[in-house]
């Protein structure tokens, strides 16, 4: 079961596991995501556990089609004039953070690349996966 707690000095709601809250300034990595990773139960399927997320903005990107291995995907890619919603993932481990790049396929189809993400009223550093070009 997930809970929703509102940080009133920031105006963002993360939604987290019970009794898991993780405050996103205080998270040691935000990964933003904007596709399947957003719906908890998948994204637990991939990990392997429940993790905390908040709603954020990627300013300067856009989604986008592709194709690899015959399947089409989408992607996450730089667009100056783009604004892409998602969730950035917070409290994630180094594992979760493996099991992740194995999903997004990198290196074979997406990059890592850092980011700036809009949480409610701040603006945080965070790492997302974009198309490889």
């Amino acid at each position: 079961m997930f809970e929703a707690t509102l940080i009133k000095e920031i105006f963002a709601v993360v939604f987290h596991p019970e009794g898991e809250f993780v405050d996103p300034r205080e998270s040691a990595e935000r990964v933003f995501v904007c596709g399947s990773l957003m719906d908890p139960a998948f994204l637990s399927g991939r990990i392997g556990r429940a993790a905390a997320m908040v709603p954020a903005t990627a300013r300067g990107h856009s989604r986008g089609w592709g194709e690899a291995d015959g399947k089409r995907f989408h992607f996450l890619r730089e667009d100056a004039e783009g604004t892409t919603q998602g969730m950035a993932l917070l409290g994630l481990t180094g594992d979760d953070i493996r099991e992740l790049e194995k999903f997004e396929q990198v290196p074979e189809v997406r990059r890592r690349a850092d980011i700036e993400i809009c949480v409610g009223d701040i603006v945080l550093s965070g790492i997302t996966y974009l198309a490889n070009k």
